[in-house]
């Protein structure tokens, strides 16, 4: 990741962070090709018998990831707010 997007050595804490949370929110064979979020639920319904998130499924009633703030790496930004342009 960091070699194509000519990133500088010094990031690559930052990159394995990326990398980390990017396999962590990918779809898996190993459990059936469904969502992170899903096997959670699926788990915690299982273990605990009163499990009920009423509230947190109100508010996300869909358990795949957000992918619509990933980007790749090395390409182009432009910030939204003058005042926070940096340079």
């Amino acid at each position: 990741m960091r070699t194509s997007a000519n990133l500088p050595p010094k990031l690559w804490p930052e990159i394995v962070d990326a990398a980390t949370w990017l396999y962590n929110m990918s779809l898996s064979y190993a459990y059936g090709l469904r969502a992170p979020n899903t096997v959670l639920d699926e788990w915690f319904r299982g273990y605990f018998k009163y499990y009920e998130p009423g509230l947190v499924r109100a508010a996300t009633a869909d358990l795949w990831p957000d992918w619509s703030s990933v980007y790749a790496y090395g390409c182009q930004a432009y910030p939204l707010n003058r005042d926070q342009a940096v340079g």
